[in-house]
């Protein structure tokens, strides 16, 4: 009736399985995204070891969820099955292909919740705990969230829109990324925002960038 994902580097809490799905049942979903606990090398330094740089917030148990991903999720078989190729292939290689299936499930009415108790363990080996990693982690997060919209949204006017948001927030990267000697965090969302203005302009121009 149902299917879980889960990483193929994480581990689940002995209750995992139980909570998604009495989370189900209980908020009446058609699938429960759950809450991963990053566990970091003691290697890696303490201004990336910050849950945000890694993974998405999630909401309160039983709040619509805002953030799709198969790290940590239950969801209806019928509703996989529904779809005639769930995982789209043209995004096998540059990442987004889970939340792209997931969004289309939601524009046909699906109900996705917040499933805060059903908690999974992903560990952070140092060579992910850099800017290197953090930077591709998110010009892959910025080039499949507008590589998504494009394909709704391919007027001119929300073009322009784009590439204006996007300019300012490459700026605003290079500002924060700059105040290291001040504070190490601020520069590591810093990098972050570059990414992210940067995988959006690959997309704005369809260059997508192959990430895996």
């Amino acid at each position: 009736d149902y299917i879980c994902f889960i990483d193929d580097d994480e581990t689940a809490d002995k209750n995992w399985i139980g909570n998604l799905l009495n989370c189900v049942h209980k908020f009446n979903a058609d699938g429960a995204f759950g809450y991963v606990e990053p566990v970091f090398d003691h290697i890696i330094p303490g201004h990336f070891k910050q849950r945000e740089f890694y993974f998405s917030a999630v909401g309160n148990t039983g709040s619509i969820a805002k953030f799709y991903y198969t790290t940590n999720c239950l969801i209806k078989t019928e509703l996989i099955k529904s779809e005639r190729i769930p995982f789209d292939p043209d995004y096998g290689l540059t990442g987004g292909e889970d939340v792209h299936l997931f969004e289309r499930l939601v524009n046909k009415g699906a109900k996705f919740i917040c499933s805060k108790e059903a908690v999974t363990y992903e560990f952070i080996p140092q060579n992910r705990g850099n800017y290197k990693y953090l930077f591709n982690r998110a010009l892959r997060g910025g080039q499949s969230y507008l590589r998504r919209n494009l394909e709704r949204r391919n007027e001119l006017f929300f073009k322009i829109k784009v590439l204006t948001k996007i300019i300012f927030r490459f700026l605003y990267g290079i500002f924060l990324f700059f105040l290291y000697p001040i504070s190490k965090k601020k520069s590591v969302l810093g990098m972050l925002s570059i990414g992210d203005a940067i995988g959006k302009t690959r997309a704005l121009f369809f260059k997508f960038k192959a990430l895996y």
